[in-house]
């Protein structure tokens, strides 16, 4: 795939330039202000637009589980996808809490069928939200998916 003039912004390279990108099996080959036209590349007029590297939310809430009427791991991930992030990070304030190792399990299988990005959650530091007894923090925080 050929994105062809894009204001493209990389604040880790200090770039903000109207570029070309050439994509090929998903790695980026090139950027340059003109790449000629790659045979079996479909070209993209991106002039006009800004492109960036995936952006990060660590700040979510989805609602999945018992108040998934709100909004569910599949609606949110896609609705993050389509507005250019890449990866979430869960708040654990669901119903049920995020303060089990099952509850962990289940979020992380359901996370793995339905995301459309990176999704990582953060877990309760008390059972139930209570502020009462602490959580198992040894066993919650082996996953890979907990962040914080």
């Amino acid at each position: 795939m050929l994105l062809r003039g894009g204001r493209v912004l990389d604040p880790c390279r200090r770039l903000d330039a109207a570029l070309d990108i050439l994509i090929w099996d998903g790695i980026i080959k090139e950027l340059s202000p003109r790449i000629s036209s790659q045979k079996g590349a479909a070209v993209l007029d991106c002039r006009g637009k800004v492109v960036v590297p995936g952006l990060i939310d660590v700040h979510v809430h989805l609602r999945d589980f018992d108040e998934s009427h709100k909004e569910t791991i599949a609606t949110g991930t896609r609705a993050a996808a389509l507005g250019g992030f890449t990866t979430l990070v869960c708040e654990p304030n669901t119903q049920p809490p995020m303060d089990s190792k099952e509850q962990l399990q289940r979020w992380i299988a359901k996370a793995r069928r339905e995301a459309l990005v990176n999704l990582y959650t953060q877990v309760c530091i008390t059972k139930g939200r209570e502020g009462e007894r602490l959580v198992r923090f040894g066993a919650l925080s082996r996953s890979s998916r907990v962040v914080a």
